[in-house]
């Protein structure tokens, strides 16, 4: 009887000693970092991988304790790299968002629930084949309002109207899950409405129209892709040229890459810069200073006449 008491109290040891391996973020909602647990938004919690595993188990959670995300990560730092099943939830417990990623991406069936618990939308996502191209991986097979009453039909094919408490409305049709003809979306406190033409889910062109009847159109879809003058090589030394890493991030051993998004107009300038994935401040404002400093692009072309064009580039910081 003594020998069984003495193996029970030597497994209890193990188990407290062979404890993983953790390290612990406190954050605001922007990303930013904080020094102190009462100033965070929320709490991150990354584990050492179980034993056979690859991947790092995430843990995070709101200030009133309820889980925010659980899943895995491939890398996080210096952001996070999904990968696998992941589940997001709203501060009052309910679910949000569940899934799989690859590579950051999702990959496969995702259901999306209103924080009543209702299922809002139910979609099939297959890694993009095109980095410039939006959401042209996205297949909806459900879409419901908040009191469950669904969008669809069961070939995921009807039409979409709903507009939300913050004074944003948005309408347009889905054809067999995908979006399709024209989508309207507008907001109260905009002086425009935007018109987004799809076809079959690919993002044609979009135009915006103020109140006053102008209209400016972006293409998405065109015959040929706008591109720096003398080719990948040639927009390469450009960036080798210009870009100078920033002290901050150099000391403090920040590298990745920065995914930049911009317009590229009829006469090839480039307008419009907007930051798709940031990796340090000073790297994410050298990144959108070299392109502001490029020469003109060969304009997108549709039709035989250039147009506006949405184009998306990674630009990557790695010290040597």
């Amino acid at each position: 009887m003594k020998l069984l008491t003495t193996i029970s109290l030597l497994l209890i040891t193990i188990s407290v000693t062979a404890q993983k391996r953790q390290n612990i973020y406190f954050l605001k909602y922007n990303g930013e970092l904080v020094k102190e647990r009462d100033s965070a938004d929320f709490i991150r919690i990354i584990r050492e991988p179980d034993s056979g595993m690859v991947n790092y188990e995430l843990q995070e959670q709101y200030k009133n304790g309820k889980f925010k995300r659980l899943g895995y990560v491939s890398a996080f730092e210096p952001k996070l790299i999904l990968e696998g099943y992941c589940r997001d939830y709203y501060p009052n417990g309910n679910k949000k968002e569940v899934g799989f990623y690859q590579k950051n991406f999702k990959d496969g069936e995702f259901k999306v629930y209103y924080p009543n618990g209702v299922l809002n939308e139910k979609a099939i996502y297959k890694m993009p084949v095109k980095l410039h191209m939006e959401d042209s991986h996205c297949k909806i097979i459900y879409l419901a309002d908040s009191l469950g009453n669904s969008f669809l039909d069961s070939a995921g094919t009807g039409h979409f109207n709903i507009t939300y408490r913050d004074g944003f409305a948005l309408q347009g049709d889905y054809l067999n899950g995908l979006k399709n003809g024209i989508w309207k979306s507008s907001h109260t406190k905009d002086s425009f409405t935007l018109e987004e033409e799809y076809k079959l889910g690919q993002l044609v062109q979009r135009v915006r129209k103020e109140n006053d009847g102008k209209s400016l159109e972006l293409f998405f879809d065109v015959d040929t892709i706008p591109d720096f003058v003398g080719g990948f090589k040639s927009f390469s030394d450009f960036l080798s040229r210009n870009l100078v890493y920033p002290a901050d991030a150099r000391d403090t051993g920040k590298q990745g890459r920065v995914i930049m998004n911009f317009i590229v107009e009829k006469d090839g300038t480039l307008t419009e810069f907007k930051i798709i994935q940031s990796v340090f401040p000073s790297i994410d404002k050298e990144a959108l200073r070299v392109l502001m400093v490029s020469p003109k692009w060969k304009p997108g072309i549709k039709g035989g006449k250039p147009v506006r064009v949405s184009f998306t580039i990674p630009i990557v910081f790695k010290l040597g």
